[in-house]
C-alpha cells in the first residue's frame, strides 16, 4: 500500500513540474514578443567593395570631418532616400567591419611582444 501511494505521488510530482516547464515556456515566448531591444531595429549588410573605392575617390581632403564620418553621413543620406514613402525613418548610427585581420594579427603579436617586456621588439 505505501508503494502505491509513493507511486501516486510520484506521478503527481513530475505532472506538476511538467506543468509547470510548460507554462514557463509559453511566459518566456510572451515576454520576448513584449520585450524591445536594439536587434528589433538593427539590420546587417555587406557593401560592395566598390562603392567605398568610389568614395575615396570623390573625397575631398580639404575636409574638416573624417573621412569615415563623410562615409557615414553620405550612406545615411543614401539609404533614407532609398526609404522614401516607407513610414518615418531615422538612422541613428551606422557601424562599418573592415577585413582588417593583418591588422589585428599585429596588434597581438605586439601584446605578447608588451607581454613579455622585450621593449627592443618594438
Amino acid at each position: 500500500m505505501a508503494a502505491c501511494i509513493g507511486v501516486f505521488m510520484m506521478a503527481v510530482f513530475i505532472a506538476s513540474v511538467r506543468k509547470m516547464l510548460h507554462e514557463d515556456k509559453i511566459n518566456d515566448k510572451l515576454l520576448d514578443l513584449e520585450l524591445v531591444t536594439v536587434d528589433d531595429y538593427t539590420t546587417q549588410t555587406q557593401l560592395d567593395p566598390k562603392i567605398y573605392k568610389e568614395f575615396k575617390e570623390t573625397l575631398q581632403h580639404d575636409s574638416a570631418i573624417a573621412p569615415i564620418m563623410e562615409f557615414k553621413r553620405q550612406m545615411s543620406e543614401k539609404i533614407c532616400d532609398q526609404m522614401d514613402g516607407v513610414e518615418k525613418t531615422d538612422i541613428i548610427d551606422i557601424h562599418f567591419g573592415f577585413n582588417n585581420s593583418r591588422l589585428l594579427d599585429l596588434a597581438e603579436k605586439r601584446a605578447d611582444i608588451l607581454k613579455a617586456a622585450e621593449f627592443e621588439k618594438l
